[in-house]
């Protein structure tokens, strides 16, 4: 076989690896979809938001703890450390955040659902949380004004 013969045999080679590739991710890439609603309240003001809190504090986001779905509806709980409490929280004190979306199976594919204005909290990032405590023992994050 001769060098030039030998380089596009090469070239073949790699081309279908990289078109492969591309399927491949292209197959897995899932969709977002935003849930049509909302669950935070509207208040009118920062005041009013803070007096419906059971707590308020700057919260790191340490991992995901674990994701179900109930009624077409994913949801999932994150495992937060406060780093600097405002209103009824101690530093360093853990707590469970609940939230609203992730990737479920949906019409034979996986989707990302969640609402658009209240995207999931991202590990290792740090938030200004205003939460309540929930029936579950967990804290949702409640909406602002």
């Amino acid at each position: 076989m001769t060098n030039r013969a030998r380089s596009i045999l090469m070239s073949c080679v790699i081309l279908a690896s990289l078109l492969a590739g591309i399927s491949i991710y292209l197959n897995n890439q899932i969709d977002i979809q935003y849930i049509e609603g909302s669950i935070t309240r509207g208040y009118s003001s920062l005041n009013e938001l803070a007096a419906d809190s059971d707590v308020i504090a700057v919260v790191k986001v340490n991992k995901k703890l674990d994701h179900w779905v109930s009624d077409h509806l994913p949801a999932f709980n994150l495992e937060a450390t406060i780093l600097t409490p405002v209103f009824q929280s101690k530093p360093e004190e853990t707590i469970i955040i609940t939230q609203i979306g992730g990737v479920m199976e949906f019409e034979g594919k996986k989707v990302n659902r969640q609402f658009k204005d209240d995207p999931p909290m991202e590990i290792g990032k740090e938030y200004l949380i205003f939460a309540r405590h929930n029936d579950i023992g967990t804290y949702t994050i409640i909406g602002g004004p």
